[in-house]
Parts: C-alpha cells; sequence; structure tokens
C-alpha cells in the first residue's frame, strides 16, 4: 500500500493534507521510504501529519521530502519514537519548511534531546506554534526551551 501511495501522491497537483497514522501497524523503514521516497518535485501540501511509526532511524525519508514540501504550513509528527539520528535529520530539513506555522512534536521521547531544537525552532520565523508535550525534558530543558525560544520568537506559542 506504501509503494502504491508513494507513486500516486507525487501526481496529486492540489493535495494539501495528508495524514499517515501507522499506529500499531509496525510500519517499516521500508515502507517509510516506498512512501516518501518518490517526490521529486515541489508539492503544494500545508499540511502533514505522521502518527505511530515505531521503528527508530527509519525517518529519513519522510525528512528528505520535506525539500518538496516548502509550502508546508502545519507539521505533526507524534508517537514517532525518534533517536537522536532521526531528530537530527528533522532539524536539519527545517531549512526547507521556513513557513511553518505550527509544529508539533507531542509524544516523541526526546527527554533532553528537547534542548537541541532550540537553534533550529528560532530560525523558523513565521512559526506560531510549538507543542512538545510529553516529551519527557526535565524542568530546567523545558525552561531553557521556554526562555530561550520566547526571546527570539516572543509571539510564539508554546504547549509544554
Amino acid at each position: 500500500v506504501a509503494a502504491m501511495l508513494g507513486r500516486i501522491l507525487p501526481e496529486l497537483p492540489s493535495l494539501k493534507s495528508l495524514e499517515v497514522l501507522a499506529k500499531g501497524s509496525g510500519l517499516q523503514a521500508a515502507s517509510m521510504e516506498a512512501l516518501f521516497g518518490i517526490f521529486n518535485k515541489t508539492m503544494p501540501l500545508h499540511s502533514l501529519m505522521v502518527t505511530g511509526f515505531c521503528e527508530r532511524g527509519g525517518l529519513a525519508p519522510l525528512f528528505r521530502s520535506f525539500l518538496f514540501f516548502s509550502n508546508l504550513l502545519e507539521l505533526t509528527l507524534k508517537e514517532l519514537n525518534m533517536d537522536e539520528h532521526d531528530l537530527r535529520g528533522l532539524l536539519e530539513s527545517f531549512q526547507f519548511i521556513p513557513n511553518l506555522h505550527l509544529l508539533d512534536l507531542s509524544c516523541n521521547p526526546l527527554g533532553h534531546a528537547v534542548t537541541s531544537i532550540v537553534p533550529h525552532v528560532i530560525n523558523l520565523k513565521k512559526l506560531r506554534y510549538l507543542y512538545v508535550l510529553k516529551t519527557g525534558p526535565s524542568v530546567e530543558d523545558w525552561n531553557y526551551v521556554r526562555h530561550t525560544v520566547k526571546q527570539a520568537l516572543p509571539e510564539l506559542i508554546i504547549i509544554m
């Protein structure tokens, strides 16, 4: 199914919203590659939600596809079990989605690594909402993220 969708999605010129809900289905890295690895032209996608992908280290095809999602306004990545490699790939891909208004990283086991989002998030000048609920940071990490990001983007609403 992922391979079939991967071939069809790039041919949908009016696609504005995409939700990939893999909760409990065990979506494998090969499926993620089949679904997102095929993009080769800019898409009009405004909203993307990926939820429930459990295999660590398999999100690179998704993040590479952001190169073709420059119109993205809302990005929700929940319950993805991201490891440090995945998080680094996500942060590096922010340069391709400069118009992002909403970023939701809730329910990912980021812990202290949540602090690494700060230098990347503050470069998203149009960002208005940042959700990092249930990511497991310490109170000190929360305070650092909130204080530093709010200094750079005072209008940003952060939900922690």
